[in-house]
């Protein structure tokens, strides 16, 4: 807090309770297993905080008299030196509004800045972020401490992240690099290496009226060394992690025990002695490459399609297609070729349009397929064993497409495609060659009516980039029936945002079967959102969804939604 650079502007020698800490240096001001003090303390490369600081252990300090004991036993010469080099570095902690040639904290803050950009050289960089949900308990504050009023709560984190934080690659480091030296129960010396993970194009499979699919499958590997690992993150724009098995964090508390208040050490919750430490692990997914139209006719050898006409993208997933658990790539491209091209024939869209599906295999490999993906002792890791064998969720594949076509939009790519389409509902196979929703519905029902609707609008050009009215609209097909209870669409948003929700009160309790919008509507979209929602990684199909909706509402043009409800 505050209170910390107060004391030592003043020049008075801070006293501290010092806990230990699995992470960094070891020591940490905050708690046990908290934030070590060169995470939580401002430049740590030029003030050594424990140089000027009086600390006192955690286990001193919980004996009665032992704090003021432990600070006065300090001899007289330690307490001069400390207070000799506050005064050596307390112009940090200061802004010099005068201009003179002292190190203030501005230029401090600079020379960060400075080495930052150094470390990341030049050109497009790669972003890691790293997501951790920040669990805690609540604890009533006990009623005999009778202050005349309701006194609340106490909270206990779980841990010392952060739900998400960020860092360009060439400066992040996983979980395991971060844990102290002689605290942890493993030869620091060992390198233990992320989870990687990256959707790849596993098949291309083109329809004889050229309707194309890219078939995407998540494929799982790790590094051999820190090295590897970099350039494996450098290969990416983006990164989403999450970080499993961290060591719990925790507060001491108050508590009601026998009609009096008592103190809960959490340092001492464990009567068998110290916790026995997880290695943390840490999973990475990288984000998939671009598939705009231009690049796979490039390097595939595709032939351009007759008319120059607009290019739709539909984005959605799929479950066992490539190991013919469900039919084969062919069989699953032939549904989109056929509903497609009934849509030309019968001239519901203008000629010569073209459709691209990128279709993600989101469904975990067979049991027993793990073995050569796990890293050492994961098997004993239920919570990151559980994450590996849950299949991979579509709309978290879907949020990682759009980021990676805003990285291909902010790079000048000029083959994205006019109009996007993405179908959260996955499609199963109920018979050869027959492929529906849950609802029993096949994609040419849900590509019709978004065809017929657009073309009306006169949203879907005739050709190739020709839409240039710079219009941010938004087509949504949904199932409305209020009865059925469908979770609220705000319902996530709300609780990450403190913005109002911007999904209009008449759509708000509908369950969503498809959203398009056009090339400007992509373009106006925020980076950072889009990087936030790939971190969260939300759970829960159309929760998820409802997110990434709602965030597609904030720019869309007033009066530009336009929204078909099925089944009335």
């Amino acid at each position: 807090t505050k209170r910390m650079f107060d004391v030592v502007l003043a020049g008075c020698v801070p006293v501290v309770v010092s806990f230990d800490t699995a992470w960094g240096s070891g020591v940490s001001w905050w708690r046990t297993n908290g934030a070590p003090i060169e995470w939580s303390l401002p430049f740590p490369r030029v003030i050594d905080w424990r140089r000027l600081a009086i600390e006192v252990p955690s286990t001193v300090f919980q004996d009665a008299g032992g704090f003021m004991q432990a600070a006065l036993s300090v001899p007289k010469a330690e307490r001069e030196a400390k207070r000799r080099y506050i005064l050596e570095v307390r112009q940090h902690l200061l802004y010099d509004l005068e201009g003179t040639r002292v190190r203030d904290a501005f230029s401090l803050i600079m020379e960060e800045v400075a080495s930052s950009l150094h470390a990341l050289g030049v050109g497009p960089r790669a972003w890691v972020c790293d997501k951790t949900p920040r669990q805690f308990i609540t604890k009533d504050i006990p009623a005999s401490l009778d202050l005349n009023s309701d006194t609340g709560t106490q909270k206990e984190w779980g841990h010392t992240w952060s739900e998400a934080s960020c860092l360009p690659a060439a400066l992040w480091r996983n979980a395991a690099a971060n844990y102290a030296g002689e605290n942890i129960p493993f030869d620091k010396g060992t390198f233990f290496s992320s989870s990687m993970e990256r959707f790849i194009t596993s098949h291309l499979v083109e329809g004889e009226q050229g309707t194309r699919l890219l078939l995407r499958s998540l494929h799982r590997f790790q590094a051999k060394s820190e090295i590897e690992e970099q350039e494996y993150l450098a290969m990416s724009r983006f990164t989403a992690c999450v970080i499993a098995k961290v060591p719990h964090a925790c507060h001491d508390y108050l508590n009601d025990r026998n009609g009096g208040t008592q103190v809960f050490l959490c340092s001492l919750g464990n009567p068998e002695g110290p916790e026995i430490l997880p290695v943390p692990s840490t999973i990475c997914r990288l984000s998939p490459a671009p598939a705009s139209l231009t690049s796979a006719v490039g390097k595939l050898g595709w032939r351009p399609l007759g008319g120059g006409g607009a290019k739709i993208e539909l984005v959605t997933h799929v479950c066992n297609v490539s190991n013919s658990l469900e039919g084969t790539p062919e069989d699953y491209a032939s549904v989109y070729e056929v509903a497609w091209n009934s849509l030309l024939a019968n001239e519901l869209l203008p000629p010569g349009v073209e459709l691209q599906t990128v279709a993600y295999e989101v469904c975990a490999p067979a049991e027993g397929n793990y073995s050569d993906l796990l890293p050492a002792g994961i098997g004993q890791l239920t919570d990151h064993n559980r994450y590996l064998r849950e299949p991979v969720r579509g709309t978290h594949a879907m949020q990682e497409h759009l980021l990676s076509m805003l990285y291909s939009a902010r790079d000048g790519d000029s083959g994205l495609a006019d109009i996007w389409i993405l179908m959260p509902i996955g499609l199963a196979q109920v018979a050869p060659g027959h492929w529906v929703t849950p609802a029993g519905s096949g994609p040419w029902h849900f590509l019709r009516v978004t065809a017929v609707a657009l073309s009306r609008l006169g949203h879907v050009p005739t050709r190739s980039g020709g839409d240039t009215s710079g219009r941010k609209w938004l087509f949504v097909l949904h199932y409305h029936f209020p009865d059925a209870g469908f979770p609220n669409l705000c319902e996530v948003y709300s609780a990450h945002f403190r913005s109002k929700c911007p999904v209009p009160e008449e759509i708000a309790e509908s369950k969503l079967a498809l959203v398009a919008f056009p090339r400007a509507l992509l373009q106006s979209l925020t980076l950072a959102e889009w990087e936030l929602v790939s971190t969260l990684q939300m759970p829960g199909n159309q929760k998820a969804f409802s997110f990434v909706f709602a965030l597609l509402m904030h720019h869309v043009d007033p009066g530009q939604l336009l929204t078909v409800p099925m089944g009335e």
